[in-house]
């Protein structure tokens, strides 16, 4: 007789980790099990940003990311560098361009990506446009995927005070993991 515990899949689970800001190498490389990195570039003023949830925002993702739900992980295998894919929700962006000084991006289809306010860019592409003029100036969060729980992950986040956990023990982890979902007082709902 088999035991129960033989005969269960494991899931994998992952813990995602947020920088606000981009995120030094170091910080970075003192990290366990990274299997992701991810950059979320907010549109938007800092004012609002961290109360709307439908934000849209650019979110460099590679398309091999294991930690990303399936559908999301699905409709990302057509994403190339010079081009991005949007949410489900932004489908009228499809035919566009996000463009900056010296970069031009390609909105070349739309799907659903879990979060409906969110753009998918190459990494590449996040680089190119925040060494763009006035890249400087855009909003950047670091976003972290570890391959565990963060109760193995936590020397690492103690180590670096610009850590904070967003997503702990979750079988994926959406493009967007630390969207805060709360609005300041005298914002209506």
């Amino acid at each position: 007789m088999q035991c129960v515990q033989d005969t269960i899949e494991r899931r994998p689970q992952f813990t995602a980790l947020e920088w606000e800001g981009l995120a030094p190498d170091t910080a970075v490389a003192a990290l366990p099990s990274l299997v992701a990195c991810r950059l979320t570039i907010e549109v938007g003023d800092r004012a609002h940003r961290c109360c709307d949830p439908a934000a849209v925002a650019l979110v460099s993702v590679a398309r091999t990311d294991p930690s990303l739900p399936g559908r999301a992980r699905a409709a990302l295998r057509e994403l190339v560098p010079g081009g991005a894919i949007a949410g489900s929700a932004l489908g009228e962006l499809v035919g566009g361009w996000i463009a900056m000084p010296g970069v031009d991006i390609r909105v070349t289809g739309s799907a659903d990506l879990g979060d409906g306010g969110a753009v998918a860019i190459t990494l590449a592409d996040a680089a190119v446009l925040l060494q763009a003029a006035g890249g400087d100036r855009l909003l950047v969060r670091t976003i972290a995927v570890l391959a565990e729980p963060s109760s193995r992950a936590e020397d690492a986040v103690r180590a670096s005070d610009g850590w904070r956990v967003v997503a702990d023990g979750v079988a994926s982890v959406p493009l967007r993991p630390g969207v805060v979902h709360d609005h300041p007082a005298g914002w209506a709902a």
